[in-house]
Formats: C-alpha cells, sequence, structure tokens
C-alpha cells in the first residue's frame, strides 16, 4: 500500500530486530489495511512463490515513516537520526 493511500490493502511487516517491539500495527497509516508480521523475507517469498527464495532483499532501498502523526516526539527523536543515516526515503 504506498504511503498515504490508506487502502484497504495488506501489508507484510518483515522487521529488524531492534524494531520489532514497536507498534506497526497500530499507525494510523496502517490501519486501515489487514497487517501481517514475518521472521524473514525468504519466508515472504516462500509463501508468495511456493519455493525457496532465490533472491536477497537489498538493504540499501527502502522507505521509512516516522511519526506520521505527529504525536510521537520522543520516538522520533530516537530514531529519526538512525534513519536518516540510511540510503532510505522517508
Amino acid at each position: 500500500m504506498p504511503p498515504g493511500k490508506g487502502g484497504g490493502g495488506h501489508v507484510v511487516l518483515v522487521l529488524d530486530e531492534s524494531v520489532q517491539q514497536l507498534p506497526w500495527e497500530s499507525m494510523a497509516c496502517v490501519k486501515a489495511a489487514s497487517v501481517s508480521r514475518l521472521p524473514t523475507a525468504a519466508l515472504l517469498s516462500y509463501l508468495v512463490d511456493g519455493q525457496p527464495a532465490q533472491r536477497k532483499v537489498d538493504s540499501r532501498v527502502g522507505y521509512y515513516v516516522l511519526n506520521p502523526g505527529g504525536d510521537l516526539a520522543h520516538t522520533q527523536a530516537k530514531f529519526e537520526a538512525a534513519f536518516r543515516s540510511q540510503p532510505w526515503d522517508g
């Protein structure tokens, strides 16, 4: 689901262990969607393709959403520098 679309699609989260504890499913930007968590991109590939993954996820390409409602100032302060240091859009 593209950011800002708010459709009723499905979002699959494959999260690094450093951010797994955050309540991603409760964020307003995914409230209208069905949300699932999977431990690895390889498992996602297997579930989609029915076979083991033959490709890798490029960690240099990504997108992040940080404090979309503007009400998580402490969280934003904690993670913003780390997110901005990555080659991701956000």
